[in-house]
């Protein structure tokens, strides 16, 4: 690294009432630290003004100003937080070595006095400014790492809620499956109906269990960026009125309407037909879940500027206005619950938008609380041009 390079880094302060002074100190550090950015300051006030807007590597200061000394400069200075840690080089006539004393025990790192020698100035300037900026670097590094331990410690709390909300979901349709297969067991000559509807709910409680087993592993994927596009050509509408026939009896229960309405003739689009079906499945499902007995969930597909459009709309308990931008984030400190007291992981829609993006996509949601929800994505009709392996 050049003296130049090094010595840019430097900004340093002067501050003496007297012109000479000041540009005598000037043309003796320009010429030995080339490179080096400096101010002037002519009294003690404009000086504090300097310190108060700027962040210096170093104060050459005067003692005997007209105003206020320097060593009422030093003091108010360091009553400015980011001049906690400022050097200053005292530099006076005054030979009194009461003087001298007095400044570095108020804790200047040194008093030169005048006529000063300037290979003395030159080097305790130069080794100043370097300490200075190593020790910012060092600030800088730490208020990082603490920053990241911060964010860390949240994240382990938003995980151990996950792990929370996960083990009572499981804990549900677990129970089901293993009471209604002891049913069958303990009781082998159960008529067909019942068979089938037990049959049924052990159906229901097993894809429960895989869609949340399949939701932590997508999350691992995405954490971990090993995940890929296996993209095909995909009958868009046939794979939404599919999504929308699994959620009809979920719908049903809830005593909520559930439409899917599409005008288009055909939507064939090159994607990766699991995961936005996936995308698909989880906006319905949500969808109902914060939907009221008697409300309405609507799915609609269009065409424009040369996109497919899917709305995912409700009329439910919808979204406050300052928990929107958070709702995508993973671990978010946003949560619902729904209208039947249902709960999640809050991974769903975080999956989802990294989903979308992956297609060259994007997701938008408008909301308004007691009034409804509406879930866009974007997917545009250039599939094509997908990389088949998103790393």
């Amino acid at each position: 690294m050049s003296l130049i390079t090094d010595n840019s880094s430097f900004r340093v302060l002067i501050v003496d009432d007297l012109d000479d002074n000041r540009m005598l100190l000037r043309l003796d550090l320009e010429d030995e630290l080339p490179g080096i950015y400096i101010d002037e300051a002519n009294n003690g006030l404009n000086a504090l003004e300097m310190l108060r807007n700027n962040n210096y590597t170093l104060v050459l200061c005067d003692l005997m100003m007209p105003d206020i000394d320097g060593f009422e400069v030093y003091k108010r200075a360091k009553e400015i937080p980011h001049n906690y840690n400022l050097p200053f080089i005292f530099i006076s006539a005054n030979q009194d070595h009461n003087m001298a004393v007095k400044g570095l025990e108020l804790g200047a790192f040194d008093f030169l006095k005048k006529p000063y020698d300037i290979t003395e100035l030159i080097l305790k300037s130069r080794n100043l400014c370097r300490l200075k900026l190593f020790y910012d670097k060092q600030v800088h590094l730490l208020s990082q790492l603490e920053e990241a331990n911060l964010k860390l410690e949240e994240s382990n709390v938003q995980k151990d809620e996950v792990l929370r909300i996960v083990s009572h979901d499981m804990r549900n349709p677990l129970g089901n499956m293993i009471g209604l297969a002891q049913i069958l067991y303990d009781e082998p000559e159960q008529i067909p109906e019942d068979i089938q509807g037990i049959s049924e709910i052990i159906i229901r409680s097993g894809e429960n269990l895989l869609t949340i087993v399949n939701t932590l592993l997508d999350a691992a994927r995405l954490e971990s960026g090993k995940i890929q596009l296996n993209l095909s050509e995909t009958d868009l509408i046939q794979m939404i009125h599919e999504e929308v026939e699994q959620f009809s009896y979920s719908a049903r229960q809830k005593q909520i309407k559930l439409t899917f309405i599409c005008e288009l003739q055909n939507a064939f689009i090159t994607i990766d037909e699991p995961k936005i079906r996936q995308s698909i499945a989880n906006l319905i499902s949500n969808a109902i879940k914060f939907t009221s007995a008697n409300g309405t969930v609507t799915i609609q597909l269009t065409y424009d500027n040369s996109n497919y459009l899917i709305d995912v709309l409700d009329d439910g308990i919808g979204i406050d206005e300052k928990s929107l931008p958070f709702i995508f984030d993973k671990f978010s400190s946003f949560q619902r619950t729904g209208t039947k007291n249902e709960r999640g992981t809050g991974l769903g829609l975080s999956i989802v938008k990294a989903f979308i993006n992956l297609h060259n996509g994007k997701i938008e949601v408008k909301s308004s609380v007691n009034t409804g929800t509406c879930f866009r994505i974007y997917l545009p009709d250039n599939s094509n041009n997908l990389k088949k392996d998103s790393d």
